[in-house]
């Protein structure tokens, strides 16, 4: 299958874009986090994986994170928001980034199995990963 970005995500269902966020992180078993803070997605946050290399570094750039604001400016409902990407599953791709970002309060390949099963989705794909490898 051809890879799964924000430019033919709407040829696919939220089950397949989810995994295409998520497959990568889990096989690389880490987060994509510059220096260990924010989560980049130029290398290769859950997100990240649906945006070439030009826009990942485009969307990398913007605003950058001021220690005193509450919410993240690059966050993936923001992008959807500005008009910078589709909002096409934008919950699921929302999801994945939530488990990426957040690893530590219930370890990945369960929190993606929970979702999984919570959709009705297979969730076959995730038995290659130890049930609790952490990101971190």
């Amino acid at each position: 299958m051809a890879k799964i970005t924000i430019h033919n995500m709407h040829n696919h269902t939220a089950e397949e874009v989810f995994r295409a966020c998520l497959e990568p992180v889990l096989k690389r078993g880490t987060q994509a986090s510059i220096d260990g803070g924010l989560c980049s997605y130029e290398k290769g946050c859950a997100a990240g994986q649906l945006l070439s290399a030009v826009e990942a570094r485009a969307f990398d750039e913007l605003d950058e994170f001021d220690e005193f604001d509450e919410v993240d400016d690059k966050s993936w409902y923001y992008l959807v928001n500005s008009g910078l990407v589709p909002d096409h599953h934008c919950e699921v791709i929302a999801k994945a980034q939530f488990i990426h970002d957040q690893p530590y309060l219930v370890p990945p390949v369960r929190q993606a199995r929970n979702y999984c099963k919570s959709q009705g989705w297979s969730s076959k794909w995730l038995e290659q990963f130890d049930e609790n490898m952490s990101l971190l």
